[in-house]
């Protein structure tokens, strides 16, 4: 199998869960608009070039994502703004160890998701504004990251 056949396999199987979970959440209302983001969601993921994935403000984003991102270890720049994601998801960023920026703005994050970045000591820059981190949660990450910025 070549690797245009694995990442079109996987496409289609990430647009397939995608699509049972909207349809039942949404009782049958799955649009061709939200069929068009997910495509568009995994052609961001899927595309290996470039060492930067943004995936801001996109409603379909979520913790089942951030295991498909994760997957893309060379990932240095990460963009979930606006995002559905949970701080239990954010375990799921443990593989991205070149990851040097992440934004997490407007973003149902704790300082109980902070505890799951402490693994990622490339991390030089973190976005929090619109999350309801602490100052006590930022302190006790950037002990653990001692070179990393946060932009509350």
């Amino acid at each position: 199998m070549s690797a245009a056949q694995y990442r079109a396999g996987t496409e289609r199987n990430v647009i397939q869960w995608y699509e049972r979970d909207l349809e039942f959440s949404l009782n049958g209302q799955f649009t061709e608009e939200m069929k068009r983001q997910i495509q568009e969601m995994n052609r961001q993921i899927n595309a290996t070039e470039g060492p930067s994935i943004a995936l801001d403000y996109n409603p379909l984003v979520d913790d089942f994502t951030l295991a498909e991102v994760a997957k893309r270890t060379s990932i240095q720049r990460l963009y979930l703004a606006g995002t559905r994601i949970t701080d239990a998801g954010l375990r799921e960023l443990a593989p991205l160890v070149n990851l040097h920026e992440l934004s997490l703005i407007n973003t149902p994050i704790t300082d109980a998701g902070l505890k799951n970045l402490q693994s990622l000591t490339a991390l030089e820059k973190l976005y929090v504004h619109g999350t309801q981190v602490t100052p006590e949660g930022i302190e006790e990450l950037v002990k653990a990251i001692p070179q990393l910025d946060v932009a509350q």
